[in-house]
């Protein structure tokens, strides 16, 4: 697709058999242990949906979200937000699960790494 002035135009993302966002996805990561999709829309409104594009909850922190990490399980998903906090939710219901506040800068990146020795 292309703009009037012969440059390329951007087409937001949108899901199929869903209602339109109201606003463009910037964050997104997919989910392969679980066959989820979580996104984070420009008005910071964290969505999980299923592959089929069903989707299971939505949230809204109240801040500006910098960043998404699935739990290698897949049972929790990472929030981080752009005043230091990193938020923990349940992804059968998005049930806040902890909040934790390291710093006060954004939290820009988030991964996580297993504890090696509680496996033992």
């Amino acid at each position: 697709m292309e703009s009037d002035d012969g440059g390329q135009q951007v087409v937001p993302f949108q899901l199929q058999f869903d209602r339109p966002l109201p606003s463009q996805i910037k964050i997104a990561e997919w989910n392969p242990e679980k066959d989820l999709l979580a996104m984070v829309s420009e008005d910071s409104k964290v969505m999980l949906h299923r592959f089929n594009w069903q989707r299971l909850w939505t949230i809204s922190p109240g801040k500006s979200v910098t960043s998404i990490c699935w739990r290698p399980d897949g049972k929790a998903l990472a929030v981080g937000l752009e005043e230091g906090t990193v938020l923990l939710h349940d992804v059968e219901n998005g049930k806040l699960l902890r909040s934790l506040k390291f710093h006060t800068a954004a939290v820009v990146c988030l991964n996580w790494e297993e504890d090696l020795q509680s496996q033992k």
